[in-house]
C-alpha cells in the first residue's frame, strides 16, 4: 500500500474516531442532562417543560452540526485525494494513449508519490514500446496496401474490404465487390481442386499460399502470388480471412514466353528440338520417325529465305494435319531444326511402316502454294525402333541412308554400311586426338610452278597426320572428323604455327588454306593476326587460300578479313574455283590476287571440250581483272601444255611433285 493512500486512510480513521468521540460525549451529555432532570424531579423541583425541550433541541442541533461538519471534511478530503491520486494519473494515461493513436507519443506525467512515479515510469516504458510497434504496424499496413492487393472476406467468402490496387487490377469498384463472393474474380483456367484445397487450409486455421490466375471485369486476366490467412478473435475463433497478393502477371507472362521458346519452335509453333530430346527419355518413347525436306536449300536460294520460312510454316501445318489424320493422338510432332521434322511415339505402333509410308505419299502429293507460288515436295525419312538412348542417333543414321540411297524411307538396322562408317569416324576421331596430343600433325609442302620459267616459285602448306606407325595420312581420313569433333580450329592453329616457323628463314611465298568457318571464328582470326604481328617481315610472302563455298551467306565478314589481311601485306587466293557454285561476282567481291582453278576442270582439259571452254572463260576473266591464275591437278605433260596454251600463270600437281615434308627445288 502506497504512503499517500496510507496517509489518506489514517486521516479518515482519525475523523471517524473524532466523530465517534463527539457522539459519545454528546450521548454522555444528554444522559447527564436527563439524569439531572430526573434528579430534580425526585426533589420535587418544578421544571418547565419548555426548558427541557429547548435544551434537548440545542444538543441535537450541536450533534448534527458536528456530524455534518465532519462529513463535509471527509468528503473534501476524499474528493481531493481521488482527483489528485486517481483521476489526474488516469487522465495522463488517457492523453498518452491518444498521443500514440495520433502518432505523436507523449509520455505520462505524474508528480505524485514515489510509488505512483515508479508505476508511471514502467507504464511509460511499455507505452513507448507500444507506440513504436504501433507506428511500425501502421507503416507496414500502409506499405502492404500500396504495394499489394489486399482483400478481406467473411467466413462465407464474401468480400468485406478491398484496397485500391485490387480495384485497379480487377477493374471493379469497391461498391461492386463489397458483399460479393470472392469468386467474382475467379478465372475459368483455375481448376476447382485448387480452391477446395485453399478453403480446407484456411478453415482449419492455417495459411494458404499459391499462384492464382484471376479474371478482370472486362474478361482479361492477371496473375497473383497469394497468401491467405485466417484472422482470429477471442481464443481460437476465426472471425474473417485476409488475402495479401502480389501482382506477378509480367513475371508469369515472361515465364510462359520462356517455356514456349524452350518447348516450341518459334517459326512453325511445333514442339522444338530440345523438347524432342527431353521427351525421348521422359515419355519412355518407343518409335522415332525423322522426316527431311529434300533440296530445301534450293527453295531458299530461288525464292529467298523469307519465302522459305513461310514454306516451312505451311509444310508444318500440312504435316501436322496428315499426321493427326493417320496416327491420331498416338504421336507428337516436332521440328528438329532447319528442314527436319520428327514424329515420336510413346508406344509401339501397329502397321507403323505402312502408315509412315502413307503419310509420306500424301505429303508428297501435296503441292504447297505459298505467295501464289506452287512448290512440290520431296522427302527422305528415317525410322528407328531402338532403345531410348540410341533412338535419336539411330533414326538420324536411317535418315542419312534414306538420302544417300534416295529411298522414301529407311528403317535402322545395326548391320548397315553407314553404321560401319560411323564406327570408322570414331576410330579416326581417336587417332586424331592421339596425334594432336603427341604432336604428330605436320605440314607438307607442294610447289606451285611458274608456267613460263617452270621455276618452283611458291609452295602450298598442306596438313598431314603421322600415325603411331609413322605412316603419313591424308586429310581425307580425318579432316571431316575433326569438324564433327570440334578439333578443326585447333588443326588450323597448328598449321599456322608450324608453317610460319618453317618458312621464317626461307625467302619464298607460301600459302595456307582457310575455310569460311575459320574466317567466321573471331578467336581464330585473333590468333592468326597475332601471329602476323609477331612475323611482320613474312607477311608479304603469305597467301591465304579461301575455299569457295555456297555457305558464304554474308560476304561482309569475309571482305573485312581480306581487307585486314591485305593491310598487313598478305595476298588472297580463291581455291577450287570452277567447282560447284562458282560465280564471277564472287571474285569481284573478294578482290583476290590468285584464282586456283579447280582440278575437276584441269584434269579433263585435254579430253573434254566443255572443261577447256569453262577454263578458258575463267582465265580470260581473270586477265581482264588483273588476277593471276593457278591450275591444280597437273598430272602429266599433256595437261601442262594445255594449261600453258590457255595462258594460265602457275601450275600445281603431282607432275612436278607430291607434297613433301621439306620443300623441293626446281628440276631445272
Amino acid at each position: 500500500m502506497t504512503l499517500k493512500l496510507k496517509n489518506f486512510l489514517h486521516s479518515i480513521v482519525l475523523v471517524i474516531i473524532s466523530v465517534a468521540i463527539v457522539a459519545f460525549i454528546s450521548v454522555i451529555t444528554i444522559n447527564d442532562f436527563v439524569d439531572e432532570i430526573s434528579s430534580q424531579a425526585d426533589k420535587n423541583e418544578q421544571i418547565e417543560a419548555n426548558y427541557f425541550q429547548e435544551k434537548q433541541q440545542e444538543l441535537i442541533a450541536e450533534f448534527i452540526f458536528v456530524i455534518a461538519s465532519l462529513s463535509l471534511i471527509i468528503f473534501f478530503l476524499s474528493w481531493y485525494f481521488i482527483k489528485k491520486e486517481i483521476l489526474m494519473p488516469l487522465r495522463s494515461i488517457q492523453d498518452s494513449l491518444h498521443s500514440i493513436l495520433n502518432k505523436n507519443y507523449q509520455p505520462i506525467h505524474c508528480s505524485t508519490s514515489k510509488e505512483i512515479q515508479e508505476i508511471t515510469a514502467s507504464m511509460n516504458t511499455v507505452f513507448l514500446e507500444f507506440s513504436r510497434n504501433y507506428s511500425a504496424l501502421q507503416s507496414y499496413q500502409e506499405s502492404v496496401n500500396i504495394s499489394n492487393i489486399v482483400t478481406k472476406t467473411d467466413l462465407l467468402g464474401k468480400i468485406t474490404y478491398a484496397n485500391e490496387l485490387f480495384c485497379q487490377l480487377s477493374e471493379y469498384t469497391q461498391e461492386e465487390v463489397i458483399g460479393k463472393p470472392h469468386s467474382i474474380v475467379r478465372h475459368p483456367d483455375m481448376d476447382s481442386a485448387t480452391f477446395q484445397e485453399l478453403w480446407k487450409t484456411i478453415s482449419e486455421g492455417n495459411t494458404w499460399r499459391g499462384v492464382v490466375k484471376n479474371r478482370t471485369k472486362s474478361g482479361g486476366y492477371y496473375w497473383t502470388d497469394a497468401v491467405i490467412s485466417p484472422v482470429f478473435g477471442d481464443g481460437d475463433t476465426i472471425v474473417e480471412y485476409i488475402s495479401i497478393r502480389r501482382d506477378i502477371t509480367e513475371l508469369m507472362d515472361k515465364k510462359a514466353t520462356l517455356e514456349f521458346k524452350a518447348n516450341y519452335d518459334e517459326l512453325t509453333k511445333l514442339l522444338s528440338r530440345d523438347k524432342l530430346h527431353s521427351d525421348i527419355t521422359d515419355l519412355n518413347s518407343k518409335v522415332l520417325v525423322l522426316i527431311n525436306i529434300n533440296r530445301f536449300s534450293q527453295i531458299n536460294d530461288f525464292y529467298g529465305i523469307e519465302f522459305g520460312d513461310r514454306f516451312l510454316v505451311a509444310f508444318a501445318q500440312k504435316l501436322q494435319e496428315l499426321a493427326l489424320e493417320i496416327f491420331g493422338e498416338e504421336c507428337l510432332l516436332y521440328r528438329n531444326g532447319g528442314d527436319e521434322f520428327a514424329l515420336l511415339f510413346q508406344e509401339q505402333v501397329s502397321d507403323c511402316e505402312k502408315r509412315v509410308e502413307k503419310l509420306l505419299q500424301q505429303v508428297e502429293k501435296t503441292v504447297l502454294v505459298v505467295d501464289e507460288s506452287s512448290v512440290n515436295i520431296n522427302l527422305s525419312c528415317g525410322i528407328s525402333f531402338e532403345a531410348q538412348d540410341k533412338l535419336l542417333h539411330s533414326a538420324d543414321i536411317a535418315l542419312k541412308i534414306s538420302k544417300q540411297t534416295r529411298k522414301d524411307y529407311e528403317i535402322y538396322a545395326k548391320d548397315n554400311a553407314f553404321e560401319k562408317s560411323i564406327q570408322n569416324n570414331i576410330l579416326w576421331s581417336n587417332k586424331l586426338v592421339e596425334a594432336i596430343e603427341n604432336d604428330r600433325i605436320v605440314p607438307f609442302f607442294q610447289p606451285i610452278v611458274n608456267n613460263t620459267t617452270l621455276e618452283y616459285e611458291k609452295y602450298e602448306s598442306l596438313i598431314r597426320l603421322i600415325d603411331s606407325e609413322g605412316k603419313v595420312v591424308s586429310p581425307f581420313f580425318f579432316l571431316d572428323v575433326s569438324k564433327q569433333t570440334k578439333h578443326y580450329s585447333l588443326l588450323t592453329k597448328i598449321m599456322i604455327d608450324k608453317s610460319f616457323a618453317y618458312f621464317k628463314e626461307k625467302a619464298v611465298e607460301f600459302s595456307l588454306n582457310l575455310t569460311i568457318e575459320d574466317i567466321g571464328s573471331m578467336q581464330l582470326q585473333e590468333y592468326l593476326f597475332t601471329a602476323l604481328e609477331n612475323n611482320k617481315e613474312m607477311a608479304h610472302r603469305i597467301v591465304f587460300e579461301i575455299v569457295e563455298s555456297e555457305s558464304i551467306s554474308d560476304y561482309s565478314e569475309v571482305i573485312r578479313f581480306i581487307d585486314k589481311a591485305k593491310s598487313k601485306g598478305c595476298k588472297i587466293a580463291i581455291d577450287d574455283f570452277g567447282s560447284g557454285y562458282s560465280n564471277f561476282e564472287y571474285l569481284i567481291k573478294l578482290q583476290a590476287d590468285y584464282i586456283k582453278i579447280d582440278g575437276s576442270l584441269i584434269k579433263n582439259i585435254a579430253t573434254h571440250k566443255e572443261s577447256f571452254i569453262v577454263t578458258e572463260t575463267i582465265v580470260s576473266f581473270a586477265k581482264q581483272m588483273g588476277i593471276k591464275t593457278i591450275a591444280e591437278f597437273i598430272e602429266n605433260e599433256e595437261i601442262l601444255k594445255k594449261v600453258q596454251e590457255l595462258g594460265i600463270d602457275y601450275s600445281q600437281g603431282y607432275y612436278f611433285s607430291a607434297p613433301t615434308a621439306k620443300i623441293v627445288k626446281s628440276k631445272s
